[in-house]
């Protein structure tokens, strides 16, 4: 007995399930449903292309990346330069997606980003080098003061690395960066006094006690850093030096303070921890520990 198969119909009025799910088909012009892309959902079918902005966007995201791919090489001040301003731009720009990746690439084990932020934070100045380690720092901070890092849950566990090692330990490493830096901006403001300088020096200290703020936050041991109270003072007085009595200064002061209330605090947590209990005498009580469950 002979059989015929059915014609194969590209006409049938079915739709491919595939098709509609993804827009595409394995089959090709060889499935026996409907590829129409008017029976598409919606959500497939009326995807919006990216627009000039957005585009532009993810065109610096992955110039960017390929910076942290490299490692740092001495005195390469341009790449500094570009590295963390282009940073900065992708922060504040149109690429959620880039803004959200931008620190987990710093934290990557597999790029260079450790090592780059490294090269910042131990920067040294030579003769009239003031001005060219501000202009460095600046973005540099406005980068991890930024709130696309710092109110993002998402990010949160990338950004508390990039924290501890801004630290050090017990916060060495952050404290002159921090000491180097607000010598540098005394030096640069009293080299230049301008308003251009004035709104610069704002900038960098509203940047540097939010991410110093930060830092206490996420390293409780950089609390107890000796230097820490002369750095504080330090920045005050150059706030008060360069903004005067202006609403800027007495933000930045208000967050020194703040600084303060946070080391004051976590010192008087230390010293009620090592502070004998009764009459000069502490002690511990302990349970016994026999018998012991085994586990086999």
């Amino acid at each position: 007995v002979q059989t015929c198969a059915l014609p194969i119909s590209h006409n049938d009025q079915r739709s491919c399930h595939n098709f509609q799910q993804t827009g595409h088909c394995r089959f090709g012009t060889k499935c026996i449903y409907s590829h129409d892309v008017n029976v598409l959902p919606s959500a497939t079918r009326e995807k919006p292309d990216d627009t000039p902005e957005q585009q532009k966007a993810k065109a610096d995201y992955y110039s960017w990346k390929r910076l942290i791919k490299s490692p740092p090489r001495a005195n390469d001040i341009e790449t500094i330069r570009l590295l963390w301003s282009g940073a900065l731009d992708i922060l504040e720009g149109e690429d959620r997606e880039g803004r959200q990746m931008l620190p987990r690439d710093l934290d990557n084990g597999e790029y260079c980003g450790l090592q780059h932020m490294k090269t910042i934070l131990t920067m040294q100045t030579h003769p009239r080098g003031h001005r060219t380690y501000v202009d460095l720092a600046r973005p540099f901070l406005l980068v991890m003061s930024h709130p696309a890092l710092l109110d993002c849950l998402t990010v949160d566990t990338s950004v508390g690395n990039l924290y501890n090692f801004i630290s050090g330990s017990n916060g060495s490493r952050a404290i002159l960066f921090f000491q180097n830096l607000s010598k540098n901006l005394l030096e640069q403001h009293l080299e230049t006094i301008s308003g251009d300088s004035s709104t610069a020096v704002e900038k960098t200290l509203d940047a540097t006690t939010i991410t110093l703020r930060e830092l206490l936050r996420r390293e409780a041991r950089a609390a107890f850093n000796d230097d820490l109270p002369d750095l504080l003072n330090s920045l005050e007085n150059i706030a008060q030096i360069s903004l005067g009595d202006s609403v800027a200064a007495q933000r930045i002061c208000k967050r020194v303070g703040e600084i303060r209330t946070m080391v004051a605090r976590a010192n008087r947590l230390l010293h009620e921890e090592e502070e004998p209990a009764v009459n000069g005498v502490s002690t511990t009580a302990v349970t016994s520990t026999y018998p012991r469950e085994i586990i086999l």
